[in-house]
């Protein structure tokens, strides 16, 4: 194999693990959100702070970061799959 294979593999790994830290770090807020939403945690000072319209947000972010998060697993557990092939 040529070397540039090998650099493009460590890339595409570096990549997958970027998204999935992206997303768990996106689930994360979400759920600090949410719960400043229904308040629990947070400043009472917070604009967020016992609003269920930042509690709704919240939900839909951790969501979104679950998505991203499972994209980017997928796309690990396939690269693997490939690579032991």
């Amino acid at each position: 194999m040529h070397t540039w294979f090998f650099k493009s593999e460590s890339k595409s790994y570096s990549v997958q693990i970027g998204i999935i830290i992206a997303g768990i770090i996106t689930i994360i807020f979400g759920v600090i959100f949410h719960l400043q939403g229904i308040g629990v945690v947070g400043p009472e000072a917070s604009f967020m702070y016992s609003e269920p319209e930042w509690a709704g947000y919240g939900m839909y972010i951790a969501i979104a970061g679950a998505a991203v998060t499972a994209y980017g697993s997928v796309r690990l557990i396939r690269h693997h799959m490939i690579r032991s092939s």
